[in-house]
């Protein structure tokens, strides 16, 4: 039996508080996806453990912080390098992926940044392997980017 459909019209009476728990729970949620299950094919775990409840929700979301930039919010860049250097330090790459050198503080030649999305890292990755081959092939610019290919599927 198919989920009921959630109204077309938003109300224009009040409801109890009870009703607009139920609507999503009895609407919505039947035609989810849920990817912390581990029954799902795609399992990703990384959201629905402690750590991340704690930095997402009770740290990240009180602070309200926009950290899209440096200058937008230095504090949380910083802490977004040192979180990478620390990820760099525990799977033992070398210290030319590190954003800081270890003990004198200054700036090291490695770095990156947390993406968000699995969409977004794939967008960063391509324009990085577009410009890696442009480099290998001497063009000068893109003006050999139409020799380019990219092969991909969903």
């Amino acid at each position: 039996m198919p989920a009921p459909a959630a109204p077309a019209r938003a109300g224009h009476v009040l409801c109890p508080v009870r009703r607009c728990h139920e609507e999503p729970r009895e609407a919505i949620v039947p035609g989810m996806a849920h990817w912390a299950s581990p029954c799902l094919f795609g399992f990703f775990p990384a959201t629905s453990s402690a750590a991340a409840i704690a930095g997402g929700y009770l740290i990240a979301s009180v602070m309200n912080t926009v950290g899209f930039t440096w200058q937008a919010c230095p504090a949380a860049t910083e802490l977004e390098s040192l979180a990478l250097d620390w990820l760099a330090q525990l799977l033992r790459l070398p210290p030319s992926f590190m954003n800081n050198r270890a003990g004198d503080g200054g700036r090291g030649t490695g770095g990156g940044v947390i993406l968000d999305t699995t969409s977004d890292a794939m967008l960063v990755t391509l324009a990085a392997a577009r410009d890696a081959a442009l480099r290998r092939m001497s063009s000068g610019g893109v003006s050999g980017i139409a020799r380019l290919t990219v092969y991909a599927s969903d």
